[in-house]
């Protein structure tokens, strides 16, 4: 059919037909770039504020994360407790994984090997190694300021942790790690 021989009223209807495919596709592109505006800004907080993953450098902390590993951590729970699993900045701005043994107010004691925190032995966390004092380390008993924590890493022997550079401030910790994602196998 040529264009004179439509009636009136089909040109009409074509002519709508044209303008509200035009505004479907307008309105689904719009609600298409809404999604993903919010899809973004819901990954942003999620990990950005609320989540993060951090990879687990060095081996101070087998056998519990293996070096590789990435471990996904709760940023915004601050209240943090003994066997909790932490991740912090050292003193030269790296990240650091290692476990909380001491909270503000308990003491901690390290002798013939042994971790003792208020006077009990520690012993409810897999570690390797033995742990012992270091020579240029902090002194033994010491008892842990308020809003600080005294950490370990479970692998004993070598670590860089708390018996070298003292207990850290609450303040630098990132967040505290809720899993494990290995890479790579052990």
């Amino acid at each position: 059919m040529s264009r004179k021989e439509l009636s009136s009223n089909e040109l009409i209807e074509r002519s709508l037909d044209k303008r509200v495919n035009r505004e479907y596709k307008k309105k689904t592109a719009i609600r298409v770039i809404v999604e993903i505006i919010v899809a973004a800004l819901l990954v942003y907080v999620l990990f950005g504020v609320v989540f993060g993953i951090a990879i687990v450098r060095g081996d101070s902390m087998m056998p519990t994360f293996s070096k590789g590993s990435l471990c996904l951590f709760i940023r915004i729970d601050t209240a943090y407790s003994r066997g909790d699993a932490v991740i912090f900045t050292d003193s030269e701005g790296a990240s650091a994984v290692k476990r909380v043994v001491a909270v503000g107010g308990d003491t901690v004691d390290i002798k013939d090997g042994k971790l003792f925190v208020n006077g009990e032995e520690e012993n409810r966390i897999t570690t390797a190694g033995v742990t012992e004092a270091y020579e240029d380390g902090v002194s033994f008993p010491l008892t842990v300021e308020r809003d600080k924590v005294f950490v370990l890493g479970d692998n004993r022997d070598g670590a860089v942790d708390s018996r070298v550079f003292g207990c850290i401030d609450t303040d630098i910790i990132t967040g505290r790690i809720l899993a494990e994602i290995r890479l790579f196998k052990r």
